[in-house]
C-alpha cells in the first residue's frame, strides 16, 4: 500500500474527482492511498470523531456509501467486510475528527494504467513558471 499527502492544486485531476464525490469538501489537501481493498474501520461516532466511506466510479462520479456488512456499529462492534478497489469503483474516505472535518483520503487500484488516472509519482505537464 502506497500513501502519499497532497495539496488540492498540486493534482487538480484528483481534486476534481474527489469534489465530484464529496462536493462539501473544503479542506486544502487530501491523501492518496494505492490498494486493491479498504476496510471501513471507525464509522461509529467515538469522542467527536467519525469516518465514514464513499464509493463511486474512477471519474468520481455516482456516489454511493460503501456497503459495511452486518453489525458493525454499536453495540455490535463485529469487523466489516473489505471493499475492493477496482478500475470499476473507487473508495473515498471522508469523516470528522474532534468535531472538524477531517482529512479526506481517496483508495486509488494499484494497478494505475486501468484506470487512466495518472499517479502522483508520473510527471504531470505543465506551463513553464512566468510563461
Amino acid at each position: 500500500m502506497s500513501y502519499v499527502s497532497i495539496e488540492r492544486n498540486e493534482r487538480p485531476e484528483l481534486w476534481a474527482i474527489l469534489k465530484r464525490a464529496l462536493p462539501d469538501y473544503r479542506k486544502r489537501s487530501f491523501a492518496l492511498v494505492l490498494t486493491d481493498s479498504v476496510t471501513p474501520l471507525g464509522t461509529s461516532w467515538d469522542g467527536g470523531s467519525r469516518s465514514f466511506y464513499v464509493v463511486c466510479n474512477p471519474d468520481g462520479s455516482n456516489p454511493r456509501p460503501a456497503k459495511l456488512g452486518p453489525n458493525t456499529g454499536w453495540p455490535n462492534f463485529a469487523t466489516p467486510e473489505p471493499t475492493a478497489v477496482t478500475r470499476e469503483q473507487i473508495v473515498i474516505q471522508g469523516g470528522t475528527f474532534r468535531g472538524k472535518t477531517a482529512p479526506a483520503t481517496l483508495y486509488l487500484p494499484t494497478d494505475q494504467t486501468r484506470t487512466g488516472i495518472p499517479t502522483p509519482w508520473e510527471p504531470v505537464e505543465t506551463e513553464p513558471y512566468g510563461c
